[in-house]
C-alpha cells in the first residue's frame, strides 16, 4: 500500500507518494481541471491498486470529494453540521471500526511526514536516511 498525500490549492495541486514507512517514492504537481485529476488518476495507479489519500484542507474540494472516513468520535458522529455538509454535497461518511486504530494508523502517520518535508521543507539526501533506526 502507498499513502498519496495531497496539497490541494485553487490553481494546483501538488501530489507526493509515499510507501507504508512514510518513504518518498514520487512526487508531482498538476492543474485542477477534470482533465488533470484523470491524468492524476492514471499516474496515481503506477503504484498499485491500493492506495491511501490523504488530502490537506479539501474544503474547495467537497464536490469532488465522494467519502469521507472519520475515527469514531463524538467530533464526527454527533455533529449536525458536519452531517448536512456530507449529505448536502453527496459524500458517504464512513466511520473506522471500533478498536482497529490501524485502519487509518497510516494517515495519522502520514501527517508527520508532510509536515517535515512540505511545510518546513526538509530534504533527505538518501531514502535510507528517512527510514526511522531501530
Amino acid at each position: 500500500m502507498v499513502i498519496i498525500g495531497i496539497d490541494a490549492h485553487k490553481r494546483s495541486h501538488t501530489l507526493v507518494v509515499c510507501d507504508a514507512q512514510g518513504r518518498k517514492l514520487a512526487e508531482r504537481t498538476t492543474g485542477t481541471s477534470s482533465r488533470d485529476h484523470l491524468g492524476l488518476l492514471r499516474w496515481a495507479a503506477r503504484y498499485g491498486s491500493e492506495r491511501l489519500w490523504a488530502v490537506e484542507d479539501c474544503r474547495h474540494l467537497s464536490r469532488r470529494t465522494k467519502r469521507l472516513m472519520s475515527d469514531n468520535a463524538w467530533t464526527y458522529t454527533r455533529n449536525r453540521a458536519l452531517a448536512e455538509l456530507l449529505t448536502r454535497n453527496g459524500i458517504r461518511h464512513l466511520l473506522i471500526p471500533y478498536r482497529r486504530p490501524q485502519v487509518n494508523g497510516q494517515v495519522e502517520r502520514f501527517q508527520p511526514t508532510l509536515k517535515r518535508e512540505w511545510a518546513l521543507g526538509h530534504v533527505y539526501r538518501s531514502s535510507e536516511t528517512t527510514a526511522p533506526r531501530r
